[in-house]
């Protein structure tokens, strides 16, 4: 970082600028319980899953046990993305810049860096009706392959208590590869800003929208989470945080972590710049049901 003398360029140096964008990069408090956010610093990513073990089978006394060789589950490659943005100021710019303007726009590009994470984690949701995953189907899909068949964690209403019972009924079914029944307990309800208010009526409310019968629903304590980056206003999503952690990702290579260069011998202008490197991904769809299609 250059040195220079002139007194209205300290406020760029001055540490408190990383804090500002900072400021900005907290500001949308999304949640991420559902999601692993981790650093890595690994060249290339890659996840080699493992079907859990099968069943016990009936066995004769005497007889040598028959040994059984773990089967490979899919395989997930994580791909790094870049993306970067600045702020180029020019010099007699600089030398007139108020703090107050400059603090504001420091705090937005910390704004615009928290969005990019925010998007990208919510991304693997918006997107997982026509990805590819690693068992050959999309995230959300009624035809994801098994060895006892097809399964599904697709449903296809719109969010009411019903369909809300609906999707817990579908993760509850969900099975393992062989056929054996999961731990999976449905505890989160995302939703985007058109359905907040509705999803806390579902879950909170004492009757059914219809017959008027009391709703276990509330018993079951669903913990609503509206998030901005949910694209549709219609689709909702039920999710065993406990289980999408371990295979819901977003690694970090690097940022954000903006980098002040004090002067550009091209231009003799001020910047800041900012790269992040990230890979986001799933490595297999048990634990999250879409509740419509």
């Amino acid at each position: 970082m250059a040195v220079t003398l002139t007194a209205n360029l300290t406020h760029i140096t001055d540490p408190a600028v990383q804090a500002i964008f900072f400021d900005g990069f907290t500001a949308f408090q999304e949640d991420f319980s559902w999601l692993n956010l981790a650093p890595s610093n690994k060249a290339q990513i890659i996840h080699q899953g493992m079907n859990p073990a099968p069943g016990y089978a009936p066995h004769t006394g005497g007889a040598e046990i028959v040994t059984r060789v773990p089967k490979e589950g899919y395989r997930k490659t994580y791909t790094w993305t870049q993306v970067a943005n600045s702020l180029a100021i020019e010099r007699q710019l600089v030398l007139t810049l108020e703090q107050p303007v400059l603090d504001r726009y420091l705090q937005s590009m910390g704004l615009a860096a928290g969005q990019f994470f925010c998007q990208t984690a919510y991304d693997i949701l918006n997107n997982g009706y026509a990805d590819t995953g690693p068992d050959g189907v999309s995230l959300f899909s009624a035809s994801h392959p098994s060895s006892v068949g097809v399964q599904s964690n697709l449903g296809a209403s719109a969010l009411d208590a019903t369909a809300l019972n609906a999707a817990y009924l579908l993760m509850n079914g969900i099975t393992t590869d062989d056929g054996l029944k999961t731990t999976l307990q449905a505890s989160l309800l995302l939703v985007p800003q058109a359905l907040e208010a509705k999803a806390y009526a579902v879950t909170q409310s004492q009757v059914l929208d219809k017959d008027l019968q009391r709703s276990f629903m509330q018993s079951l304590g669903f913990q609503v989470k509206m998030s901005k980056f949910l694209n549709s206003p219609t689709r909702w999503f039920l999710a065993d945080p406990r289980e999408t952690v371990k295979l819901f990702n977003l690694f970090v290579l690097q940022g954000p972590n903006p980098e002040i260069v004090m002067r550009d011998p091209a231009t003799h202008n001020y910047k800041q710049t900012d790269l992040i490197i990230t890979a986001a991904g799933y490595d297999s769809w048990r634990g999250v049901v879409a509740g419509n299609a």
